[in-house]
């Protein structure tokens, strides 16, 4: 999941005018009384277009300059195959077309420890 987004970040949408970062974020949190993982990848790129966000949001396939883009949809879909209702998925943008931030998170309850069955 990580290489995803690492990868998304540098490749789609860096601007080289500027110092490239890319920022990882993991950390537990409570939310409604259940633990999360919860892990945010932002950048300081262009940020996502609102065609990439509204695709991802309604689960549509993403095109851009005449390709197919299946990172950030097969990353979602995968959460919902393992995780259901248990993950999180969320695209947002950073103020002044400065930067994308990806959410994603993860019940604890439903990760398993190496030496789980």
């Amino acid at each position: 999941m990580l290489q995803t987004l690492v990868e998304n970040s540098i490749q789609h949408n860096a601007i080289y005018e500027r110092p490239v970062e890319v920022s990882l974020f993991l950390t537990k949190e409570v939310m409604d009384n259940e633990t999360w993982l919860y892990c945010c990848v932002s950048d300081t790129g262009k940020g996502f277009s609102d065609a990439v966000m509204d695709a991802i949001l309604h689960d549509r396939e993403i095109y851009r300059d005449g390709r197919r883009h299946i990172g950030l949809s097969n990353l979602k879909e995968r959460l919902k195959l393992i995780y259901g209702n248990d993950a999180t998925f969320q695209l947002s943008n950073m103020a002044d077309n400065y930067g994308a931030i990806v959410e994603v998170r993860i019940k604890l309850s439903r990760i398993k420890s190496p030496n789980e069955p």
